[in-house]
C-alpha cells in the first residue's frame, strides 16, 4: 500500500492485500502500514483523505477577525470578521469609543474618527 493508505486486509494465497485511504484526521507517512496515525488535536489537522502528513493549525486569525471555533482533527480554527461598531486587534473585537469613533464596515482593524 502507498503512503496515505493502510492495509485493511492482508494478502492471501488467492488475493492481493486491500489498501484503504487514511480517513480525515489521520495520515500514514510510509508504505504498507497496518493503521493510520492520528493528527494531534490543537496542533495539527487533516481535512482530506489519503494524506501522508497533517497540516499545522493556525495560531491566530488575521487582523480584523476573531476566532469563532477551535481546531478539530479534521479542520483548522474558524475566524469571523469583527462586526460593524468594532475593530479587530490580536484576534479580539474591540468596541469603538462611542461619541468619538465609529466603524461602519465589518472586518476592520481600526475605528474611524467622528467628524
Amino acid at each position: 500500500c502507498d503512503a496515505g493508505d493502510y492495509i485493511s486486509r492482508d494478502a492471501t494465497l488467492s488475493a492481493d492485500a486491500i489498501c484503504t485511504r487514511c480517513a480525515k484526521g489521520t495520515f500514514s507517512a510510509t508504505q504498507n502500514v497496518d493503521d493510520c496515525m492520528s493528527c494531534t488535536l490543537g496542533t495539527d489537522y487533516q481535512d482530506q483523505t489519503g494524506k501522508t502528513s497533517c497540516k499545522d493549525v493556525s495560531t491566530t486569525c488575521t487582523s480584523g477577525r476573531y476566532k469563532t471555533k477551535d481546531a478539530t482533527l479534521t479542520s483548522d480554527i474558524e475566524c469571523t470578521s469583527c462586526p460593524k461598531g468594532k475593530y479587530g486587534l490580536d484576534g479580539e473585537c474591540i468596541d469603538c469609543t462611542q461619541g468619538s469613533t465609529y466603524q461602519d464596515q465589518t472586518g476592520q482593524t481600526s475605528c474611524k474618527d467622528v467628524r
